[in-house]
C-alpha cells in the first residue's frame, strides 16, 4: 500500500493564508522571529522567493524544494571575545532558521535554482508545464 500526501483543499490553503497574515497584521513580526523574511511572487514563467539572511554565509544556507513548496534552511553563527559578564546587550538572533513556504502554483523543483548576494537568497523555480497557461486556438465553427 502506497502513502500519498495529504494535501488541503485550496480554499483552506486560502484561508490558513489569511488567518496567518492576520496575526501578522496584529503581532508584528514576532510570528517570524527567527525566521528569513521573505518575498513571493510569480512571472510569467516561474516563482521566485527572495529571503533575508543577513550574516549568514552560503556555505552555511540550504535549499530543498518540492512541487509544491521551498524550504530554506541554515546556521546564523559568530564568534566573538566578550564574556557573558562583560555582555550588556545581545539582540541579534543565532541559531538554527528553518522555513517552509508554500507555493500557490506547483513547481518544477529538478530545474529549481538559486542564488545568494549580500545576504539576499533568490530563488527561481519554474512553473510545472501542466500548469502553464497555453494558448488555444479558436476555429470558426461551420
Amino acid at each position: 500500500m502506497a502513502l500519498t500526501r495529504w494535501e488541503p483543499p485550496v480554499g483552506m490553503r486560502s484561508l490558513r493564508d489569511q488567518i496567518n497574515r492576520m496575526f501578522e497584521d496584529v503581532m508584528g513580526s514576532t510570528l517570524t522571529m527567527g525566521l528569513p523574511l521573505v518575498d513571493v511572487y510569480q512571472n510569467e514563467s516561474e516563482m521566485v522567493v527572495e529571503a533575508e539572511l543577513p550574516g549568514l554565509e552560503l556555505k552555511d544556507v540550504e535549499v530543498n524544494a518540492t512541487t509544491d513548496s521551498i524550504t530554506i534552511r541554515g546556521q546564523s553563527r559568530y564568534e566573538r571575545e566578550v564574556t557573558d559578564e562583560n555582555l550588556f546587550r545581545s539582540e541579534r538572533r543565532l541559531g538554527m532558521i528553518n522555513r517552509t513556504i508554500d507555493l500557490p502554483t506547483p513547481i518544477n523543483p529538478e530545474q529549481t535554482r538559486a542564488s545568494f548576494k549580500n545576504g539576499v537568497l533568490t530563488i527561481r523555480a519554474p512553473i510545472a508545464e501542466g500548469v502553464k497557461p497555453r494558448k488555444v486556438e479558436i476555429s470558426e465553427a461551420s
